[in-house]
């Protein structure tokens, strides 16, 4: 079943996390891997995947075997977005 706003939950999830106060980078992949599978049919995200011709990105993302994207992932700097109101 497709997620019908994949970017809220993300969001969500990170919120929750990041209220914690303990939350570091990897604390954050779980809903940034759901939110890149959520992006269509077929797509999958891969974490602390096998090097590629690019390096070694945090995430490939794959349609079938083939691999429409790379992502890095980064720690959520906390004071800057309690500002923002996250």
């Amino acid at each position: 079943m497709t997620n019908p706003d994949p970017f809220r939950t993300y969001l969500e999830e990170v919120r929750t996390k990041l209220a914690t106060g303990l939350a570091k980078e990897h604390a954050y992949r779980g809903a940034l891997e759901h939110l890149l599978q959520d992006t269509g049919d077929g797509v999958q995200a891969i974490s602390d995947s096998a090097w590629v011709e690019c390096g070694a990105p945090d995430f490939i993302v794959l349609r079938g075997a083939t691999p429409v994207g790379y992502v890095e992932a980064k720690d959520v700097d906390g004071a800057m977005h309690a500002a923002e109101g996250w």
